[in-house]
This record gives structure tokens, sequence and C-alpha cells, in this order.
């Protein structure tokens, strides 16, 4: 009921956009489908084969990355710190706008396109938690 109640607006919202991009990009959307028509040949419809859709997941990635559904991730302190003459001791929150570090080019080339394969290249330096792009 948890999920339901504090995720569905997120869930929702991220599955519109992902489904909006495709749309906006049919070459991407005919990757989609014949991976999920692959999948499933193979296994199924089961947890398996969904872990298997490695551009399905990176369609997700870039859709969050475009369009993040949070506004900001907020972390909690951990050692005293400085930033910028700013003193951060221990326990207190920082609240870390997530927008701004997707749409920085030295991050993400392009960063106003929509390019999944940026989320394949396993050398990359961009990483995911929990549905949140990090750089």
């Amino acid at each position: 009921m948890l999920f339901f109640i504090a995720g569905s607006d997120t869930v929702t919202i991220t599955l519109t956009w992902a489904a909006y991009s495709l749309a906006l990009h049919p070459e991407c959307q005919e990757k989609v489908i014949e991976e999920i028509d692959n999948a499933v040949k193979q296994n199924g419809v089961t947890y398996e084969s969904l872990k298997d859709m490695t551009y399905l997941e990176a369609v997700i990635n870039e859709s969050l990355r475009l369009h993040t559904p949070d506004s900001l991730s907020i972390r909690r302190c951990t050692q005293e710190t400085s930033v910028a003459g700013i003193k951060i001791h221990p326990g207190m929150s920082i609240e870390i706008p997530d927008s701004r570090h997707a749409s920085r080019p030295g991050i993400f080339p392009e960063p106003d396109c929509f390019k999944p394969e940026r989320f394949l290249q396993r050398q990359s330096s961009v990483r995911t938690r929990t549905g949140v792009v990090r750089a």
C-alpha cells in the first residue's frame, strides 16, 4: 500500500514521459518493441525476462534524466565539511537539485537530446541509483 500511495505519481510521470519520448523517436520505439518481443519469446513474461531488457531500462533512465519527477534529492551529511565557505555539520540535510546535473554537457553530451544509448555504455561515468540519475 505504501508504494501505491508514495510511488504512484512518480511511476506514472516516468512512464508517461518514456511513452512520449518513444512516440517522438520511432527508431527507439522499434528497438524497445524488438527487445520486448525477443525477451518474452525466450522466457515468457517473467521478472527474469524484464532484467534482460537493457534497452528498455536505458529508455527509462534517459526519460528520468530528462524529466525527473522529483526536483531534488535529500541527503544527510555524515562528516563535517564546507562548501563555498558554508560549514556543513554531520546530521544536516543537504538538498541537491537533480535537474542541474542531468543537463550538464560535461556529464551528458548533448544534454537536451533523447539518447538512451548513453546508459548502455558500461564504461560510462553515468550511474543510476533508485531511479535518479547521478554523475
